[in-house]
């Protein structure tokens, strides 16, 4: 027992004097603020570790450094002559020390800048609509540059990697303002989904949850639609009968599995149209009528 208290009192020190940054005082600055700021560090090795560093995460690789000089006081402590660049968002920010001896350390949100006020979505309008609708929305931002920024793009979180944008244009109205309309696809479920937007400026942004699915593609238009289908379930041919109307001719079908991945797609027939889907697996399907000037969605149930 003996031997063991001398071997763990002989391995204590490694874990007490582990290096690491302690502190930082002062601990905040404004943007473009120039000041000297004190690095503490704990077992630190300052003075003896050669190419002893500071640095601080609003470095943003602008090309000029942040730190315009440092004094080392002795092995746990620093002086660094500091200027936060003009551009850096309000946030908190790590700050890191390096040299030989150490390696890399740092204090985690560590430093404080009250600068900018960093770039955000705040609302889209109108912020719901159907599965299948296409509308116009207003996506406003606070403190963005979607007109200054190159690349400027929306997107939203329902689209699910179907190779069809939902997004169909996008009108850039100011710095702080997009039209865009988009098209909800029809096997849209319900709920609230993502908006993003991304420019050069900026960078990505999201408002989560901002936008609202009020009906599952597979509910919608199932009340005074223009088509009937039957029979309901479908084992292998598929009626689908329509009104006689004007309206409905060269209105294409698309049939998409509950993925939104398109299975088949064919001309509508006014009277009576057939589709044999008996090569289908068992489930549920989804039936799209694009006509001229609407969409209807409507659910098939194979057997």
């Amino acid at each position: 027992m003996k031997t063991i208290a001398i071997l763990f009192q002989a391995f204590l020190p490694m874990f007490v004097l582990a290096q690491n940054l302690v502190s930082i005082n002062p601990d905040s600055a404004n943007a473009s603020q120039t000041l000297n700021v004190t690095i503490t560090g704990n077992a630190t090795h300052f003075n003896q570790g050669s190419g002893t560093s500071i640095d601080f995460g609003f470095d943003q690789g602008s090309g000029t450094s942040v730190v315009n000089s440092i004094y080392i006081t002795n092995n746990t402590s620093i002086i660094a002559n500091i200027t936060v660049p003009s551009n850096t968002f309000t946030g908190d920010y790590d700050v890191y020390a390096y040299n030989t001896i150490d390696g890399y350390l740092s204090i985690n949100n560590g430093f404080h800048v009250n600068g900018l006020t960093p770039p955000s979505l705040v609302s889209i309008s109108p912020n719901y609509a159907s599965a299948s609708q296409t509308l116009n929305v207003t996506i406003t931002g606070n403190a963005t540059h979607f007109s200054q920024g190159s690349g400027t793009s929306i997107d939203f979180g329902f689209n699910q990697g179907s190779g069809t944008s939902v997004v169909n244009s996008i009108h850039i109205t100011s710095n702080t303002s997009i039209m865009a309309n988009i098209t909800v696809p029809p096997y849209t479920y319900t709920g609230d989904y993502d908006v993003y937007a991304n420019n050069d400026i900026d960078g990505n942004l999201i408002l989560m949850g901002g936008f609202h699915i009020g009906n599952a593609g597979i509910k919608i238009n199932e009340n005074k639609s223009s088509i009937t289908i039957y029979p309901d379930p479908v084992r292998d041919l598929v009626t689908i009968e329509t009104k006689q109307t004007a309206a409905l001719r060269n209105s294409v079908i698309f049939i998409y599995d509950l993925k939104g991945k398109l299975l088949f797609q064919q001309y509508l027939k006014l009277g009576k149209t057939y589709i044999d889907i008996s090569g289908l697996a068992k489930g549920i399907y989804i039936l799209s009528l694009n006509s001229n000037d609407k969409t209807e969605v409507k659910r098939i149930v194979k057997e």
